[in-house]
């Protein structure tokens, strides 16, 4: 090349081409164009919907998971020493993440179903998730260090696991309906795949219609449906109903597990969301939950202002007003993306007050 000759001009950077945002322009390691006059074209900013087989509409939240745990870290600040309890987790992606990323002090997914990590810990090996250290703060982790483990209670979220202690009189109680509890997740993990395939074909095994679970509804993978969907159905399938590999938790160690937490989570946990809320104001600290389906029939209590809780929106100030320090946000992903949550402990709070 001649001395005369210059350097192509740097391409348009495909992150502001998108949305006009881009992290790394913001701290100066861009080394693409940010025009300041740039405008999106209209047809970037409404792509065609792609529609499923089951023709629902499929939805951008491919880093969802990743989103939702930079927010967290943003209002939490360094998260090493925390206890973290992720509420129906489903694979574990963000549990993973917040191990092995976030580096928090210990994480234990809450969830029947068994945890699936293999692709997880291929993204790790292959980088995928440091690549963008320089412009992600809460990545406290090199892609050389150990592999963080993640906890796995295979259980449901319920009150038995933070109220009350072992010498209570409501304990016996309390061991009973842990044995429900167990009874309930041993059958989670086949009974939901039965639905999920019965789902696929709208029949049952033993042929009946299954009106449990739409082909139509709002599920993707990481979204199935939460905790008390599948066992309260009432098309049972008794040769899906097998234990849980591994060993069953007693109600000792699952307590101490949860009464240890210092934050819950939960993404799309459906019918848990009702339990993080109530579990981390019983416990006084800090939780976010992305709420999303409501299941009014299957929670006729819920009331707000008086009237049952039937949408989304509802489902959302039912919430909120469970205790006067919860928050609400929106978060840069489609669905449903709004976000209730707490950074600091009630006591605190009234602590500091004057």
């Amino acid at each position: 090349m001649s001395t005369n000759e210059t350097s192509p001009a740097p391409a348009l950077c495909k992150h502001w081409a998108r949305g006009k945002t881009c992290l790394y322009h913001a701290r100066g390691v861009c080394r693409f164009q940010h025009p300041e006059d740039y405008t999106i074209p209209e047809q970037a900013s409404n792509k065609a919907r792609v529609r499923a087989a089951n023709g629902r509409l499929n939805k951008v939240n491919g880093n969802r998971v990743a989103k939702f745990r930079r927010f967290v870290h943003e209002q939490m600040g360094d998260m090493r020493g925390e206890r973290v309890l992720d509420v129906a987790g489903g694979k574990g992606e963000l549990a993973y993440q917040l191990a092995n990323i976030t580096r928090v002090a210990e994480v234990h997914v809450i969830d029947p179903r068994p945890l699936q990590l293999d692709r997880f810990k291929r993204w790790r090996a292959k980088g995928f998730y440091h690549k963008s250290a320089a412009v992600h703060l809460d990545i406290a982790s090199a892609r050389t260090d150990p592999e963080c483990p993640v906890g796995h209670l295979p259980i449901l979220f319920s009150p038995e696991l933070w109220e009350g202690d072992e010498l209570d009189a409501a304990h016996a109680e309390r061991e009973q309906a842990f044995a429900r509890n167990l009874a309930t997740a041993q059958r989670w993990p086949r009974h939901a795949e039965a639905h999920r395939a019965a789902a696929r074909s709208r029949k049952c095994k033993d042929g009946h219609a299954c009106k449990h679970l739409d082909p139509r509804a709002d599920y993707s993978d990481e979204d199935e449906p939460g905790q008390d969907s599948f066992p309260t159905c009432k098309l049972r399938h008794e040769e899906f109903s097998q234990e849980v590999e591994g060993s069953k938790p007693t109600l000792e160690a699952a307590a101490r597990v949860v009464r240890e937490a210092t934050l819950v989570l939960g993404i799309h946990p459906d019918q848990a969301v009702d339990a993080i809320v109530d579990a981390a104001v019983h416990l006084d600290v800090p939780f976010f939950v992305a709420p999303c389906c409501v299941y009014a029939p299957e929670f006729p209590n819920r009331r707000f202002n008086g009237e049952p809780v039937t949408t989304y929106a509802e489902l959302l100030d039912y919430l909120q007003a469970k205790s006067p320090d919860i928050q609400r946000v929106v978060l840069p992903f489609e669905g449903k993306n709004v976000c209730l949550y707490r950074t600091s402990k009630m006591s605190a709070s009234v602590s500091n007050m004057p």
